[in-house]
């Protein structure tokens, strides 16, 4: 496999998209997620990890207070720990709030691209390598280069600023050790994940019950490993906050802040278009929304999880985890439009076996986040990306694809419909009473969307018993689908 020419490439992107804007630069007072990120690095590095979560003159919650399981805590005290090495005033206590030098910059992009490098980058490399390691070099070298160029996830890492190559890594690598049979290895990195970012809990029903079909149809008793890995593994991360109840009471608080409301910004889910057309928010209260939400959810959930009990295959893990990532997206809590990109991680991994259908899902993912690319001054990186990333799939993975004709006409007149509000918000204003108009008009044209690739994923979850994925030996078979 061209292993290097690759990660040079891959670098180099994510280099160049990190020269452009980042959330809330010179945008005071909070100055967005770059500040957010930096000051959890002063917090962590200079406090102990049971006032991380504590409102105090030190930590004051309401400017950028950690909002993230421990495991990011830890990392940021470890790039807090770099960051005072190099030059103090980066993480100064309380008095750095808005630092903006060229060497900080410098230091905070290096920080994302060092994280990608050794979690994304290696769990990335070896999936392919032990999972697609009889397969020519050139189709290995080409699915590598995709897997490290979704365009979505680049665009929030590299431009608005997060560290989300972190987490999906973490799952990936759990996804690679399950694949290998390595159940209990996969368990501490899913724990792992969960411990890095709380919205991996959009893969845990899916992991959880691929876990529980095999043990199913293996061992009963392999449950209780599973069990003890995962408590281990959230016992030693937690262990600073274990001290008091109260203590492990304010975490929880933090990560999972009910009071934030149905939804900010506006979100490609059910319940923000939902809520243009009947104002769900100011008819019902926030509690009954919130458990009308969780039973959604579930609901929702349950048909691809009982599939996955049933016939629990690394293949329908992977079709599993799209559906359930993509099913908490429309219809859970308060969600993040940046929350589309656990839906884009599985989604690639599938673009061997469906290259049509998850390359146009993965186009219209990234399109969902052109509002808030935009509002950064990011909109040519957005376009150029998703461009870029549509175009090499396009070029290497359709050819031999057999695609219907009305879908391949949906799919033309779905990417003009892209091109239209893409264009749209660069040339007219909108409506001095509307100004939010294309940034609805965009939340509700990929709703549409979405809701019509989570049917379209369970059709393929509950028929992809009719295709071969798995060879004798348990490698992944990388052909070119001839149907979709």
């Amino acid at each position: 496999m061209h292993t290097f020419p690759v990660i040079i490439f891959a670098v180099l992107v994510r280099w160049c998209l990190s020269l452009w804007k980042y959330s809330g630069e010179a945008i005071p007072p909070m100055f967005g997620d770059f500040e957010a990120q930096r000051h959890w690095m002063e917090i962590c590095y200079h406090l102990p990890p049971s006032q991380w979560y504590a409102n105090s003159t030190s930590n004051n919650l309401l400017y950028w207070g950690l909002d993230y399981p421990p495991l990011t805590g830890y990392h940021s005290y470890v790039c807090g720990a770099v960051a005072q090495l190099i030059d103090s005033q980066f993480i100064a206590l309380n008095t750095s709030h808005g630092f903006e030098s060229y060497n900080l910059k410098l230091f905070m992009r290096a920080t994302v691209l060092t994280s990608d490098i050794l979690i994304y980058f290696s769990s990335t490399f070896l999936y392919v390598r032990t999972l697609l390691s009889r397969h020519p070099t050139t189709q290995r070298s080409l699915f590598f280069a995709l897997l490290l160029l979704p365009s979505a996830i680049l665009l929030i890492d590299y431009c608005h600023f997060q560290f989300n190559t972190v987490s999906l890594g973490l799952a990936l690598l759990a996804y690679t050790m399950l694949a290998n049979s390595y159940d209990v290895i996969g368990c501490i990195f899913f724990s792992l994940s969960l411990n890095y970012k709380q919205m991996e809990i959009y893969h845990a029903l899916p992991f959880f019950c691929y876990l529980l079909g095999r043990a199913f149809k293996t061992r009963y008793e392999y449950i209780v490993f599973y069990a003890i890995s995962v408590i281990v593994t959230f016992v030693v991360i937690w262990y600073p906050f274990l001290d008091t109840t109260s203590s492990a009471v304010q975490v929880l608080k933090r990560i999972f802040p009910i009071e934030r409301g149905l939804f900010e910004d506006k979100v490609a889910s059910v319940w923000c278009v939902l809520d243009i057309i009947i104002k769900i928010r100011v008819l019902f209260s926030q509690k009954y929304l919130v458990y009308v939400c969780f039973v959604s959810t579930i609901i929702a959930l349950l048909p691809s999880c009982i599939h996955l009990i049933r016939k629990p295959t690394i293949h329908n893990l992977m079709l599993s985890l799209a559906n359930s990532s993509l099913t908490f997206f429309l219809f859970s809590f308060h969600v993040h439009e940046k929350s589309i990109l656990l839906a884009v991680l599985p989604a690639t991994f599938l673009l061997p076996f469906y290259p049509y259908v998850m390359n146009w899902f993965i186009a219209i993912a990234s399109f969902s986040l052109f509002p808030l690319l935009q509002r950064e001054g990011n909109i040519i990186p957005a376009l150029s990306m998703t461009i870029m990333f549509y175009h090499i799939a396009n070029e290497f993975l359709f050819k031999t694809s057999v695609i219907s004709l009305p879908m391949k006409h949906t799919h033309i007149l779905s990417m003009i419909g892209c091109m239209i509000l893409s264009v749209l918000p660069l040339v007219q204003q909108p409506p001095t009473h509307l100004p939010d108009l294309w940034a609805v008009l965009n939340a509700g044209y990929c709703c549409v969307h979405f809701c019509g690739f989570l049917y379209y994923f369970h059709y393929l979850q509950f028929t992809s018993h009719r295709k071969k994925f798995i060879d004798t030996k348990g490698a992944l078979i990388l052909k070119p689908i001839k149907t979709e």
